[in-house]
């Protein structure tokens, strides 16, 4: 007989392979059923009220196996003794775990395999082309959850009383091969009793955590539902905790509606949580509510509390940049404070950001003269508890080159100081809170010629009594928009810049203090226009 072609073959062993898998999936009753149908037992052993055996299934046409039939190539079923576990006493949910099952049947094919409780079918796995077949661990956990069922007496207890249990099921687990040979496990298991007459409670607390986030001074909301999934009524109380473990020491700026309670079986219980942030300054203050309960099984549970309180946006962001910039001037610098975690976005007009965008400070190069050199920035901050400031912008003159004049160096040199005694036109007293102090910079003994049109300086701030900032502009000028320089409380900073000189030719610089207290300032000099 001449041999059929290969992709014949392998389209007859899958149409057979294919109405196996039927013929082991058609009858749920027959897979759960130890004699039912002719068949021939070729092993089997047994174990107390378990037993597992290797046999043969009927042939296709309904007779008997063969008395020549070949010796099993199928093995038993491994799995370790059935249990059924009862994980939550307050609940009527037991669950029924093997562990584990696997069977080979080399050279054969493995079909199917699959387990039955009291007659119906609750899980099946298919092969294709393998020689084992197994279910993991992992994928029986945790089980099958079967009821609990009522107490009752154990016949097999010798004892009296007899130990009380639960319902007893009955199981099996078979597996079947290309061979028309099956394996098959059966016995009973027995689960431990619901004893609803503990009075269990189950306490359940939603949400996990409660957060709130608000201005000082303001009062907000928020709802804590203390739920019982038992048939029986929970009694709780509710203590609030600055720390974990549940103190219960107490939260001045946390109240509830209800500190204590009784909630009946399969109900849930409102209770209103109130934030209060009166006298609370910026920050993230962290708490607890400790749900305490008549649930034996989980007794307390610990739900953190975080309140934000969030801090105003303050006033228009203080941009430091030159009083002055040459057309199309490089490397100059502008600033604003800086805030832990701020991201600044900044614009320009009359010029480039060549670096710095997203930081409190940018360099820049100035545009064209005729138009000054504009810019905005907004402060940005995810932490609604850092006080940021609210958008920013100034505008800086571009000093035509055509116009200019030469830069003239000369050695660093200190045209005024005002921590120097006795008082005098460049000398002290302190710049004082708001004022305006005009300094003669051609009368300095730096080298200034009269007429120069500007000045290269550096320009210090010390010993401020108050936060605040100062601006250097030309003398008899308008006071800018911009600042030149930013400081805190106690705080030393300096700034370099071109400070434009008084439009009359009297080499006068004016400085102002923005600050509520007085501040000493100092200014070297590097260079001058002329």
């Amino acid at each position: 007989m001449p041999q059929q072609p290969r992709s014949r073959v392998a389209t007859a062993a899958l149409v057979a392979f294919a109405a196996s898998l039927v013929a082991a999936a058609a009858d749920d009753s027959a897979r759960t059923r130890p004699d039912g149908g002719a068949r021939t037992t070729l092993s089997s052993e047994t174990d107390g009220t378990n037993r597992r055996e290797v046999f043969e299934e009927a042939s296709p046409s309904g007779t008997a196996a063969p008395s020549s039939a070949p010796q099993p190539l199928i093995t038993f079923i491994d799995s370790p003794n059935v249990q059924c576990i009862h994980p939550d006493p307050r609940q009527d949910a037991c669950f029924v775990n093997w562990g584990y099952s696997s069977v080979s049947a080399s050279p054969n094919y493995m079909i199917a395999m699959w387990i039955s409780l009291n007659g119906k079918v609750v899980a099946r796995i298919g092969g294709f082309f393998q020689t084992s077949m197994s279910v993991s661990a992992s994928n029986m956990s945790p089980g099958y959850r079967l009821p609990c069922g009522p107490p009752v007496d154990d016949p097999a207890d010798p004892a009296t009383p007899k130990k009380q249990v639960g319902n007893s099921y009955s199981w099996d687990i078979k597996a079947k091969d290309s061979a028309n040979l099956s394996a098959a496990n059966y016995g009973t298991v027995t689960c431990p009793a619901y004893f609803t007459a503990d009075g269990a409670a189950a306490l359940s607390v939603s949400p996990g955590s409660l957060t709130a986030t608000q201005a000082t001074n303001t009062t907000t909301t928020a709802t804590l539902s203390i739920g019982n999934t038992a048939a029986f009524d929970l009694s709780w109380s509710l203590p609030t905790s600055t720390s974990t473990g549940c103190a219960a020491d107490g939260v001045p700026w946390l109240s509830l509606s209800s500190t204590s309670g009784m909630t009946a079986g399969l109900a849930t219980d409102p209770v209103t949580v109130t934030f209060d942030s009166t006298g609370l300054a910026p920050g993230h203050y962290p708490a607890h509510v400790c749900v305490s309960s008549s649930d034996t099984f989980s007794p307390q549970i610990d739900v953190p509390v975080a309140l934000t309180v969030s801090c105003p946006v303050g006033p228009a962001a203080a941009i430091s940049a030159p009083s002055a910039v040459g057309a199309g001037s490089p490397n100059r610098i502008a600033s604003v404070p800086n805030h832990a975690g701020s991201t600044f976005a900044w614009t320009i007009g009359n010029g480039t950001i060549t670096a710095g965008q997203g930081t409190h400070q940018i360099t820049f190069t100035a545009g064209a003269a005729g138009s000054p050199v504009t810019l905005s920035v907004v402060e940005s901050n995810p932490d609604p508890s850092i006080c940021i400031a609210s958008p920013g912008s100034a505008a800086i003159p571009v000093v035509s080159t055509g116009k200019a004049i030469l830069f003239y160096t000369v050695p660093p040199c200190r045209v005024l100081d005002t921590r120097t005694a006795p008082n005098g036109p460049l000398a002290g007293p302190p710049l004082q809170p708001g004022a305006t102090r005009s300094f003669d910079v051609d009368a300095s003994s730096c080298g200034i010629p009269a007429g120069a049109r500007g000045v290269s300086v550096n320009a210090t701030v010390t010993s401020p009594g108050a936060p605040g900032f100062v601006t250097l502009y030309p003398g008899g000028g308008a006071l800018p928009p911009t600042s030149t320089i930013n400081f805190s409380t106690g705080q030393t900073r300096a700034n370099n810049a071109v400070v434009v000189l008084a439009a009359d030719g009297s080499g006068t610089v004016n400085v102002t203090n923005g600050s509520a207290a007085s501040v000493h300032f100092i200014l070297d000099v590097n260079g001058y226009f002329q």
